[in-house]
């Protein structure tokens, strides 16, 4: 299975999701507990970075079981949480570098 013509599906999935998480999370903890901006932009990501932990098992047992595998929805989820999870490290390492110092 190829991701040709399914590059638009895969961006989609991996920058919506996480971008609303991640800017949902800011004002929980920005709010909630009174941290300072970077400090909660941080804590967001990291929170952001758990969900693919538990997704990738369960498209790993869909691909398995043939659920999906004609549209190829398995695999372009495990792929948008691949890059969910380079996206959520580097950003971590921007914020953690300009706002902690």
């Amino acid at each position: 299975m190829t991701f040709k013509g399914r590059l638009i599906g895969v961006i989609l999935l991996t920058f919506f999701p996480f971008m609303i998480e991640t800017i949902f999370d800011f004002f929980v903890v920005k709010w909630g507990f009174k941290y300072p901006v970077a400090i909660s932009f941080s804590f967001a990501l990291c929170l952001s970075a758990v969900a693919p932990a538990v997704v990738v098992p369960l498209m790993l047992q869909y691909v398995k079981e043939g659920y999906g595998t004609k549209k190829g929805i398995p695999l372009k989820i495990i792929a948008s949480s691949t890059f969910e999870n380079i996206s959520i490290l580097v950003l971590f390492g921007i914020v953690s570098v300009i706002g902690l110092n």
